[in-house]
């Protein structure tokens, strides 16, 4: 991702409506591209442009893209660029933390399993494993440990991430049946790694089955898999 956080001096923004993954073309198909809008005011706001890939972007394709998209919000609006932003985040599946292989530590943040590997997501994921685990030490656990997912989770971001994996293009249209048809509070709670069943039943059911078969039943190739 790619974002520059900047003020207008006239306004611009809806500071009501964060608009997410705003879908543009991908240039060869092999990615998944959209753009983050979200205001602070009507005259301050992050625009951020993402780009889901197998392959690492471009820095100056990126820069391009992100300089056309601020264009095309602003046109000849002036803005001041308050800060820029830039990195990357791991969408894979992973196992549940290891808290055993090195006593007296435990690993948190990314290495612990803190971004949901479908959305990304790890904000208060990450807040919510350091009060998990903060009150088990102070509880005097012997094992302190925490899983933020959990098995079936994980199953479920694997079958995801390998549709998206092998039809980039059909992306878009997937994501969009999840914001139309599974309830707001559910998506939010699903999207940050709810373990609910009803959560996670409103998401099987929003989408199409026919994509997902081959994927929920065939293990996805490793690495060294696809290598060879």
């Amino acid at each position: 991702f790619l974002g520059h956080e900047i003020k207008t001096n006239s306004p611009c923004f809806d500071p009501k409506t964060a608009q997410l993954m705003h879908f543009r073309p991908h240039p060869d198909g092999t990615g998944v591209d959209f753009l983050y809008t979200l205001p602070f005011s009507d005259s301050h706001a992050l625009i951020e442009v993402t780009r889901f890939t197998a392959i690492p972007p471009d820095e100056d394709q990126m820069a391009e893209w992100l300089a056309r998209e601020l264009q095309n919000i602003l046109g000849d609006t002036e803005a001041t660029l308050i800060r820029a932003e830039a990195g990357f985040l791991p969408m894979r599946v992973t196992s549940a933390p290891d808290t055993t292989s090195t006593p007296g530590y435990l690993p948190i943040g990314l290495a612990g399993g803190a971004a949901r590997a479908s959305t990304g997501y790890a904000f208060n994921r990450m807040g919510l494993a350091a009060r998990a685990l903060a009150g088990q030490v102070a509880d005097d656990h012997p094992n302190p440990a925490i899983d933020l997912d959990g098995a079936m989770s994980r199953w479920m971001d694997r079958v995801f991430l390998s549709v998206i994996e092998r039809n980039p293009t059909h992306a878009p249209g997937l994501f969009t049946q999840l914001f139309q048809n599974v309830p707001t509070d559910r998506l939010e709670r699903f999207l940050e790694g709810s373990k609910q069943t009803s959560d996670r039943l409103a998401i099987m059911r929003a989408l199409p089955i026919a994509p997902f078969l081959k994927p929920a039943v065939v293990p996805p190739a490793t690495s060294t898999e696809r290598e060879a």
